[in-house]
C-alpha cells in the first residue's frame, strides 16, 4: 500500500506540477511522504489534481475543482481521506481545517470534488492507508488577466491588485525575445539564454511600443502562472504591433498674447512658424506688427478634429495725446439753407435776450459731435460747439445783436443743415438809480427812471424858475406896464 501511495504522490507531482510548486502567497512548498512496507499501491496512472487559481466573488469566497483519478488496477485502500486547510501566506504554517471528506476508493473511480476557498487560500492533504501526504496542491483567489489596450502606438496595461504585468520588445537588435515560464511561475524575458533583467520587472501605466513591437505578460501577484482549470491556461499574454504610419490626433496648445509680446508654448509634437514659414521658437516673441502663428504637426501626430491650430496677434501701436478740436470745414452758410423740412429739427428758445446764453437741443443722436451755430436773417457764425451727452449745446447770444426776429441754425461738420427754429431777440433794459451825491430822495426808493426823462425834467423845471422871477419883478415895477 505504501510503494503505491508513493508512486500515486509521484504521478501527482510529475503530472500537475513538474515538481516544487508555488503554494498560495507564492511561498515553495515541497511534498513530504512517509515511507510503507505494504508494496500494493494505485496504478501508474492515477493522479489528483486541482488547478492553482479560483475566480471568486467580491467577498474573497470561491469553490475550487478536485479531481480525483484512480486506474484500473487500483489496489490501494478503499477510502481516501482528503483535507483542506487555510495556508497562511506569512508564517507558511498553519493547522485550522476547513474542509474534508472521505472518498470511497475503487479501481478506475474518476471523481470531482468541490472545495471551498476563501481569501486565506488553500491546501489539500490526501491520506491512504495511514500514510500521509502534505501535497503541494494549492489554490487560492485570483483575478482574470485583464487585457492591455492598445490607443495608437501606446499600450495602457490595466490596474488590479493581484495582478502583475510585464513588457519587452518582440526583439532585441535583431534576435527575439522570449518570455520563459518555470513550472509555476514566471522567470522572465531572455534574449537567449541571456536575461534580460531590465524588461523583466513589473509595469504599469502606458507603455510606448517600440518599432520590433510589444509583448505584455500577465502573471498573478507572486509571478505565478495563472491557471484557472486543469486543461486550460487563461489569456496571459498579448502582442503588439507598432504603427508606422499612425499619426496620434492632439491639441496643439495655444501661443499667448501679453501687450505686444507673444508667448510662443514648448511642445515635443509640434512645430510654430509664421505667415512666411519662420520657424518660431518657443519663448516670448517681440510684437512689431500683426502675426499670424500656426502650429504643424511632427511626426506621428496629426492636428485633433476641431482643435484650433492658427492664431491671429495685432500689433497694439503706443497711444498719442489726441488734437485739438478744429472747426469742421463747412460751406458758406445763406438763408435757402433753411427751409421747412429742416425747421424745428433743433429746438431753441422762443425769446432771448442779446447778451445772455440759451439752451439749443440738437438731439443725443449727436453727442460728442461738433457743430456750427449761425445767427440769420443776416447770417452770423457764432462758433462750433461740442454737443453734450444728452443732445445740447449752450449758445451765448451776441449783446450786440439787433433787437427783433431772428433764425438760429445749427449746421454739421459737413455744412448740412441739422435743423433751424425762430428765436425773438429784445435789448436788455438798463437800470439806473439817482446818484447819492445829488441827495436825491427818489434815489433811495429805487425807482428806475430813464436818464432822459429826468434830463427834461431839470430843463422843464428851470424854464419855470425863470417865468416865475420874471413875473415878480412885473409886479413890483408898475413902470414896465406903461412901457
Amino acid at each position: 500500500m505504501g510503494v503505491a501511495v508513493r508512486k500515486f504522490v509521484g504521478t501527482l507531482l510529475s503530472a500537475i506540477l513538474g515538481g516544487a510548486l508555488i503554494a498560495t502567497g507564492g511561498l515553495a512548498a515541497s511534498a513530504t511522504t512517509t515511507p510503507s512496507e505494504s508494496s500494493a499501491g494505485p496504478a501508474e496512472d492515477s493522479t489528483v489534481a486541482m488547478p492553482p487559481h479560483v475566480l471568486c466573488d467580491a467577498s474573497g469566497k470561491g469553490k475550487a475543482t478536485l479531481h480525483i483519478s484512480l486506474g484500473d488496477d487500483w489496489a490501494g485502500d478503499a477510502e481516501i481521506d482528503v483535507a483542506a486547510t487555510s495556508f497562511d501566506a506569512n508564517t507558511a504554517a498553519t493547522d485550522q481545517v476547513i474542509w474534508s471528506k472521505t472518498v470511497a476508493a475503487e479501481p478506475g473511480m474518476d471523481e470531482t470534488l468541490t472545495v471551498p476557498v476563501d481569501d486565506r487560500g488553500i491546501r489539500i492533504w490526501v491520506s491512504e492507508d495511514g500514510l500521509s501526504y502534505q501535497g503541494n496542491i494549492a489554490a487560492m483567489c485570483q483575478s482574470e488577466p485583464i487585457a492591455p489596450v492598445q490607443t495608437g502606438n501606446t499600450v495602457s496595461i490595466p490596474e488590479a491588485e493581484d495582478l502583475q504585468y510585464f513588457a519587452a520588445p518582440k526583439t532585441l537588435d535583431g534576435q527575439s525575445v522570449e518570455a520563459k515560464w518555470g513550472p509555476a511561475s514566471f522567470y522572465g524575458f531572455y534574449v537567449g539564454s541571456e536575461r534580460l533583467d531590465s524588461a523583466s520587472v513589473e509595469v504599469a501605466g502606458d507603455v510606448a511600443i517600440p518599432e520590433s513591437g510589444l509583448q505584455v505578460i500577465a502573471t498573478g501577484q507572486f509571478g505565478t502562472k495563472i491557471e484557472f482549470d486543469s486543461e486550460r491556461e487563461s489569456a496571459s499574454s498579448w502582442n503588439f504591433d507598432y504603427d508606422a504610419n499612425l499619426k496620434v490626433p492632439q491639441t496643439p496648445p495655444a501661443p499667448t498674447q501679453d501687450g505686444n509680446s507673444v508667448v510662443i508654448p514648448a511642445s515635443d509634437a509640434f512645430t510654430y512658424v509664421a505667415a512666411d514659414g519662420k520657424t518660431l521658437e518657443a519663448g516670448n516673441l517681440p510684437l512689431t506688427e500683426d502675426l499670424v502663428v500656426t502650429a504643424q504637426p511632427k511626426k506621428d501626430v496629426t492636428i485633433a478634429t476641431g482643435a484650433t491650430s492658427s492664431w491671429e496677434f495685432k500689433f497694439v501701436p503706443e497711444s498719442t495725446p489726441t488734437p485739438a478740436a478744429t472747426t469742421p470745414a463747412m460751406s458758406v452758410p445763406v438763408a435757402e439753407d433753411l427751409s421747412a423740412q429742416n425747421r424745428g429739427k433743433t429746438q431753441t428758445p422762443a425769446q432771448a435776450t442779446a447778451g445772455e446764453s440759451i439752451l439749443v437741443t440738437v438731439g443725443d443722436a449727436h453727442a460728442g459731435e461738433y457743430v456750427n451755430v449761425v445767427m440769420f436773417s443776416t447770417p452770423r457764425d457764432l462758433g462750433q460747439f461740442l454737443v453734450a451727452a444728452n443732445g445740447t449745446i449752450l449758445v451765448t447770444v451776441p449783446d450786440d445783436l439787433a433787437a427783433g426776429d431772428h433764425r438760429l441754425a445749427v449746421y454739421d461738420g459737413g455744412g448740412e443743415v441739422l435743423g433751424w427754429d425762430p428765436v425773438s431777440v429784445k435789448l436788455p433794459i438798463l437800470a439806473t438809480t439817482s446818484p447819492d451825491a445829488l441827495g436825491s430822495p427818489m434815489g433811495a426808493t429805487g425807482i428806475t427812471v430813464p436818464f432822459g426823462t429826468i434830463a427834461m425834467a431839470v430843463l422843464l423845471l428851470g424854464a419855470g424858475a425863470a417865468a416865475f422871477i420874471l413875473q415878480r419883478r412885473r409886479d413890483q415895477d408898475p413902470t414896465e406896464e406903461n412901457s
